[in-house]
């Protein structure tokens, strides 16, 4: 009697196809798990920025509501700080500085600091935030001030107040008005790691 050796099994041909069918599943799997992985940190990111922006806001609002005094200019330091006075509070800081643990070409260890001084008027200094200030830094790391204007209105009391925050390494940013300074996330790579936060407020005096 007679053995016969079955033959059946994978082809070389079939083998072929089945891998390629795996790596393309594979592909797509990962593609969509970046994909998710980016729309993640574009949303921490989005959020950390907006955050920041919207308790700076605060902040600067709170000063103005409840301070009897008025709000003022004070004078620039060494040609970088500017800032302003709302009553014993000082916000002194510099723009379009990102902020850095340890700062390195145009980094800075401070950009926006606010802090306490008795009659603080328009003879006041803003402190050099470039250097070692006292107070209370209101920007997070990696973050920028690319604007911070407070007006008053025709109104008695009322003051308008215009706010942007960036976060985002210089290389994920770009001129888009043709100032000279970084002022729009870039749509490269990383991009997931860029935000603007832009806000404005219009704030009325509780005391006179």
């Amino acid at each position: 009697m007679s053995m016969h050796r079955s033959n059946d099994g994978f082809t070389i041909i079939e083998l072929l196809v089945a891998t390629a069918v795996f790596s393309t599943i594979l592909l797509l799997i990962s593609v969509g798990i970046i994909q998710v992985g980016k729309m993640f940190y574009k949303g921490v990111t989005i959020t950390a920025t907006s955050e920041t922006a919207r308790v700076i806001l605060e902040d600067v609002s709170q000063a103005i509501q409840f301070n009897a005094d008025s709000v003022e200019p004070v004078i620039a330091e060494n040609g970088n700080s500017q800032g302003f006075c709302v009553g014993s509070r000082r916000y002194s800081y510099v723009l379009h500085r990102q902020l850095a643990n340890t700062p390195v070409d145009e980094q800075v260890s401070n950009a926006l600091v606010v802090d306490s001084v008795a009659s603080c008027n328009s003879l006041t200094p803003a402190q050099d935030v470039i250097a070692d200030p006292e107070g209370r830094e209101l920007l997070g790391l990696h973050m920028r001030l690319a604007n911070l204007e407070v007006q008053p209105l025709s109104t008695e009391g009322l003051y308008s107040i215009s706010l942007t925050v960036i976060y985002g390494d210089d290389d994920l940013l770009v001129d888009r008005t043709g100032d000279g300074n970084l002022d729009s996330c870039e749509t490269i790579t990383g991009s997931e790691f860029c935000s603007v936060a832009e806000l404005d407020t219009i704030v009325q005096k509780r005391i006179q």
